[in-house]
């Protein structure tokens, strides 16, 4: 009788740890391999760009990501942050007002209008992304 009990309990055991296995293997994720091919070509051009071996390539492959996909947020800052450093403060404004337009609260972005408009000369501009940013930061305190 006991042999019995213990050959029940130890089937119950390996028909538990295969349920186990098996939503384990089912539960993995399936990768996107696009979106890899994304982030891949993100990193590539944000190298490219920040250590000055080939920054038209880096620029040509954020702009590709964004032929793709025209709300791609990092590729849109990365431009615009890439702009202000190559002195091209139109094109950084258009690249981050395209950010809030896709996320509002998106705080580089806005704090990036903020600096840029008050450069530009537009402080009203510069007022509004100015207090949104430090909205933000209050209310993260």
């Amino acid at each position: 009788m006991r042999s019995l009990k213990y050959k029940q309990l130890l089937l119950i055991g390996i028909a538990l740890v295969a349920c186990v296995g098996m939503t384990f293997f089912r539960s993995k994720p399936i990768v996107d391999k696009t979106k890899l091919g994304v982030h891949a070509k993100l990193d590539k051009a944000i190298n490219l760009v920040q250590n000055g071996q080939n920054p038209m390539e880096g620029i040509t492959l954020l702009k590709e990501v964004l032929s793709e996909d025209s709300t791609n947020v990092q590729a849109l800052y990365y431009l615009g942050v890439f702009s202000v450093q190559s002195g091209q403060l139109d094109k950084a404004i258009g690249r981050f007002e395209s950010i809030v337009k896709i996320d509002s609260n998106h705080f580089e972005a806005n704090y990036y209008l903020s600096n840029l408009y008050f450069e530009m000369g537009d402080s009203l501009k510069a007022a509004y992304f100015n207090e949104k940013v430090k909205r933000q930061v209050d209310s993260n305190k």
